[in-house]
Parts: structure tokens; C-alpha cells; sequence
């Protein structure tokens, strides 16, 4: 195979994953030559990235004298190029699929030249000069240059740049779409394009809708996806924005989004390695239970009427302990379900009575039933406000998860899941004998209404980024 030039390395640095830069300014204007049917947008501080990641670190691999020759020849793009400015976009649908992307020109005269002096043949279109190598073709006027990928459909890719400064409507009129521009990473994702790809990806998401957006406010062609990554100093931080494509917010209608009760944190011990919690109202309840009598309430048998006692929040919480060898049980494993309150007693009846629930027996005066599986326990129970299912008796821990910081703080959301990474944790201490990556930190994950948050924080990430440790990382597993 024909070895890649270095002006086909470097205009593709530009426009794959390494990426390169992307001002805000200049990316909203580029907006207006995209379609606004596109499916997909992705758009990249690259410069940015690139400096947090520190890529002198790639010599190891490379070698220096190469690194510089990539670097010389990169240096001659960019008097040509405006790498301050890119985008990525696609389109999924059947007849008109394009991966592509597009960034201003500074001096299409000097790219040219360059691309004749690599042996590259020019040709000239509607006022565009075009070239083509290992799959990629480069359309380049006095104002940008587009780079269509080896997947797009070739008069696509010509629909798209021959009338990109022609057209009405463009993705600039997608309402909402500045918000890919808040991180070093943004993207914007209509999800109906996506799981139009494949039908078992289909169903299971019109599942998630019937279950999530069944009220009536919105389907799956309805809504958009907006996403933002930033890379921190000892952070990876991720938003997730869900709108209309009318861009208005998507929530649940007639639901209150309670946030999440921490007293439950008292029954999860201090130095849990993962939790998990939700709080749900009686919107969500009904929802839930209309989706699990369509799809498995005719397996569980019997009545699930007991589910609208649900009222509150639902938790659970793992204690791996030396169970993270996979060879013992875990230390600790319990789920809890608030209630309504009076009503614990009886929603534990009613799951007890299911015909699918065998082998309990009750323990003693309290509200308790066990039952033994290959010598593991199983300890189904009821308390005032809640029911719960745990390995081990029920009991009040004098140091919970009701005290730990973070997680604490993380009850004022409507949802959240958290994995302990500390340098106490079970996790950090297993993690050597895999990887040799310095790990003091967790992740953490919360929600509400149409918005999520989710954060992998490091205390022990090396350098002056929490990237450029993660890259180190990488290239010492290529090595």
C-alpha cells in the first residue's frame, strides 16, 4: 500500500480524532454552509487538546527525526489552512450517507502547490479544485476546503459543497446547536438517524421512549442530542443536553423530578465501591409499570399493581471487598425502594406472592424473608417507609455512605451513579495488577430533568492535564 504523504498526514490531523483546533466564532459560521438535515456534528478544540495531551509524547514512538518531519510538514498546511476552524458532520440516510468536513482556507494558491508537488492530480468543478488520495477526496475554493471520506456517497459529497453557500436553510437554523461549541469536545445527534441503522437498535430504543417519553411530548424523530466533553487539569467532564427539535427542553410532563433522599445512604457502609440511586414520583411509577406489564409483566405472573406504593427513592450499593477477584462474594449488595408510608408490609406481600419469586421463607418476628441460593442468602425485608433486598441481615451502619462527601452531595439531583476509585477504594487498589496507571479519584454520574453531568475525577493524574497522563498511558500500551 501506497505510504501516506505528509500532506495527507497532516490535512488528516486535521480532520480526524487527533483533530485540530476549532474557534467558536468561526465554527458557528461554518454552520451555515453544512445542510440542516444533518444527522450529525462534531466539533473540536483541537488545538486546545492537543496542547493538554502534550504530543511530544508520541516521539517515544515515533522517533524524533520523524516527529520533526511530521511537524514541518504540518507547519505547511497550516500557512495554508485555517485550523482554527473545524467540523465534522454526517448524514445516515439511505441514499444520501456522507461522512465529511470542512474548514477555512488562508491560501488556497500555496495548498494546491503543495498537493502537485506530492503528484497529486487537480481537477476543477463549479469553481472548485478537487483532489483525491487513499480514499479521501479534498474539494478546495478561495474560501475552504472540504475533505470527504471513503464511506460518502459521491454525489452527495457534491450536493453538499457545490451548493453550501446557495442554500436557505442551513445547520445554523438547528435550534440549540450553539451548545456544541461550550467544550473541547461537542457534538449534536439526531438519534432517529442513528437507530434507523439497525432494527434491534431501533427496537430497543423505542422501548427506552415508551418507557422514558411516553406521555405524549415528544418521539424519537422529536428529539436532539447535544453533547460537550472538557478536559481539566484532574477532570473529564461530560454534559448531556436533551431537546426538542423545536428547542424546547424534554421532560416528562406532569412529573416533579424529586431529587434523591440521602437518609437511605445510612444502610450502604462507608466505602461502598459503586451506587446507584433514583428518584421517582408518580408519573415515573406509572410509567415504569405500563412498560414492564407490556414487555414482562405476563413472565413475572400475577398482579403488579403493588408497584404504585413506590414513592420516593430507589437505591443500591455495592461493597466489593476481596469479592472484586470474582472468585468470593461480594462484602456487601442491597437495593432499596422507598414506599409509601404504611404500605411496605403489603408491597412486600405482593412481590413475595409473584409466582416467580420461590424459595422464601420467613425469619423471625420482623418483617423478614430469606431463602438460600448454592449458600449465598438472600434477605428480602420491610421497614416503615421501605423495602429492601440485601445478602446480608438488614442493619444501620454507624459509618455509611450517608457521609461520604461526595455522594452525599450528589442527592440533590434526581438521579446518580457513582464508582469509588480512591486510593482506598477496592477498585484502586486491583487496578495495578491490570494497568500502570497512578488512580486516586472516581466516577460520578447525576441528572435531572433533560440534563445530565457526568465527571472521572483523578487526584493521582499525572502532568498538567489529565490528558496527557491517559495519552501516556495509551502509548505505553502500544509499545
Amino acid at each position: 500500500m501506497k505510504k501516506l504523504n505528509y500532506l495527507l498526514i497532516s490535512l488528516t490531523l486535521i480532520f480526524v480524532g487527533l483533530g485540530i483546533t476549532s474557534c467558536e466564532r468561526k465554527g458557528k459560521d461554518l454552520l451555515s454552509l453544512i445542510p440542516q438535515e444533518t444527522d450529525c456534528i462534531l466539533h473540536l478544540k483541537g488545538a486546545d487538546i492537543l496542547q493538554k495531551a502534550n504530543l511530544k509524547q508520541f516521539e517515544t514512538i515515533v522517533g524524533k527525526e520523524e516527529m520533526e518531519k511530521s511537524l514541518k510538514s504540518f507547519e505547511k498546511v497550516t500557512n495554508s489552512v485555517d485550523i482554527n476552524s473545524v467540523l465534522f458532520f454526517a448524514d445516515l440516510e439511505e441514499g444520501r450517507e456522507n461522512l465529511m468536513a470542512l474548514a477555512p482556507v488562508k491560501d488556497t494558491e500555496s495548498l494546491i502547490e503543495l498537493a502537485k508537488k506530492e503528484g497529486l492530480t487537480i481537477e476543477e468543478e463549479e469553481g472548485y479544485q478537487i483532489f483525491s488520495a487513499d480514499g479521501l477526496t479534498f474539494f478546495v475554493n478561495e474560501n475552504y476546503i472540504w475533505i470527504s471520506f471513503e464511506r460518502t456517497v459521491k454525489s452527495a459529497a457534491e450536493t453538499i459543497v457545490f451548493r453550501s453557500e446557495k442554500r436557505e436553510f442551513s445547520a445554523k437554523d438547528i435550534k440549540g446547536i450553539d451548545k456544541i461549541f461550550k467544550g473541547d469536545i461537542g457534538a449534536y445527534i439526531n438519534p432517529s438517524a442513528i437507530v434507523s441503522l439497525n432494527d434491534e437498535i431501533k427496537k430497543a430504543f423505542e422501548k427506552q421512549m415508551e418507557m422514558t417519553a411516553g406521555l405524549g411530548n415528544a418521539k424519537i424523530e422529536d428529539l436532539r442530542y447535544f453533547y460537550n466533553m472538557s478536559f481539566e487539569k484532574k477532570d473529564i467532564a461530560m454534559d448531556v443536553e436533551v431537546f426538542t427539535k423545536d428547542g424546547e427542553p424534554y421532560i416528562l410532563e406532569n412529573c416533579t423530578y424529586p431529587t434523591l433522599d440521602k437518609a437511605l445512604l445510612a444502610y450502604l457502609p462507608k466505602g461502598s465501591d459503586m451506587v446507584a440511586a433514583l428518584a421517582f414520583d408518580g408519573v415515573m411509577v406509572n410509567k415504569m409499570l405500563t412498560y414492564i406489564q407490556r414487555y414482562i409483566g405476563s413472565k413475572l405472573g400475577g398482579s403488579l399493581s403493588f408497584m404504585e406504593n413506590f414513592d420516593g427513592t430507589l437505591l443500591a450499593g455495592v461493597k466489593a471487598g476481596t469479592g472484586i477477584m470474582m472468585s468470593q462474594k461480594p462484602e456487601f449488595v442491597g437495593v432499596f425502594a422507598q414506599v409509601k408510608e404504611g404500605t411496605a408490609e403489603q408491597t412486600l406481600e405482593s412481590i413475595i406472592a409473584l409466582p416467580t419469586v420461590k424459595g422464601f421463607e420467613k425469619v423471625g418476628e420482623e418483617y423478614v424473608f430469606s431463602m438460600d441460593n448454592q449458600g449465598n442468602s438472600l434477605y428480602l425485608g420491610a421497614k416503615e417507609d421501605f423495602i429492601y433486598a440485601s445478602m446480608s441481615p438488614f442493619q444501620e451502619f454507624e459509618a455509611s455512605m450517608k457521609d461520604d462527601e461526595i455522594v452525599s452531595k450528589m442527592s440533590d439531583y434526581n438521579s446518580c451513579f457513582f464508582i469509588d476509585m480512591r486510593k482506598e477504594s477496592t477498585i484502586a487498589s486491583f487496578l495495578p495488577m491490570i494497568i500502570s496507571y497512578p488512580l486516586d479519584g472516581y466516577i460520578a454520574m447525576e441528572g435531572t430533568k433533560n440534563t445530565g453531568h457526568m465527571v472521572f475525577h483523578n487526584e493521582a493524574a499525572e502532568g498538567d492535564n489529565i490528558l496527557e497522563g491517559l495519552l501516556k498511558l495509551a502509548i505505553t500500551s502500544m509499545r
